[in-house]
């Protein structure tokens, strides 16, 4: 589990479920593949600290709706952990369109930043497509 910024954590599912039930995080987003995780089927909600969404394709709306839902913990000062099943592309996507967004940076700065805590990141392209595109930073 790595410490992005002061709120924003990314991390993989397997840091997921070991973490205790008194964790410091005010919101655990998960990034699809649910049934990889142990959590059962997808069922995109938001239950207790956990907002799910759904297994699948990459979906742009899905990538928005991720990030958008980080931005608002984010604005609304929450410790959040961002994940995915390996914490190398959706999640390190989300983070990076999130840090690009919140301090008015490119994608390729913000996707240092994420490197810089985390090197294994390497978003996939279709990933990188939708983090490119939510922050209109670059050419596709």
């Amino acid at each position: 589990m790595e410490r992005i910024t002061e709120n924003l954590y990314i991390s993989d599912a397997e840091a997921l479920l070991n973490l205790e039930t008194d964790h410091k995080f005010d919101e655990v987003i998960s990034l699809g593949h649910r049934t990889h995780l142990g959590l059962g089927e997808a069922d995109p909600s938001t239950t207790g600290d956990r907002f799910v969404f759904t297994d699948g394709p990459h979906k742009y709306t899905i990538f928005e709706a991720a990030v958008n839902y980080t931005l608002d913990c984010l604005e609304r000062d929450q410790t959040t952990l961002v994940h995915c099943q390996a914490g190398v592309s959706r999640s390190a996507g989300v983070c990076v369109a999130t840090i690009a967004t919140r301090h008015n940076i490119s994608a390729d700065q913000a996707l240092q930043k994420v490197e810089d805590v985390r090197p294994i990141v390497n978003p996939t392209d279709e990933v990188w497509d939708s983090t490119v595109r939510y922050t209109n930073t670059e050419e596709l």
